[in-house]
């Protein structure tokens, strides 16, 4: 079987924000993605992100997770 997520390097942030993460925490996470060759970073956070933080995103190596997107992935993995 085929299990891509399982080989590389993947680098995960994680935020409990009240204010959205903006773009500079990104940019951040874009620079070690980039600097340890890894597949990809994502970040999650319990809030949400900026507009700039989501146009920055797009495009990039990078993953987004919102407070939403957090709840729905814990819901799907509940028993």
């Amino acid at each position: 079987m085929d299990r891509p997520f399982l080989r590389g390097t993947y680098i995960i942030q994680c935020k409990d924000w009240q204010n959205p993460v903006g773009e500079p925490v990104l940019r951040d996470l874009l620079g070690t993605v980039t600097a340890e060759g890894s597949l990809k970073g994502i970040l999650i956070t319990s809030g949400n992100f900026t507009q700039a933080a989501r146009k920055f995103a797009d495009g990039k190596r990078l993953e987004l997770i919102d407070g939403q997107d957090l709840d729905d992935l814990l819901q799907q993995a509940a028993p």
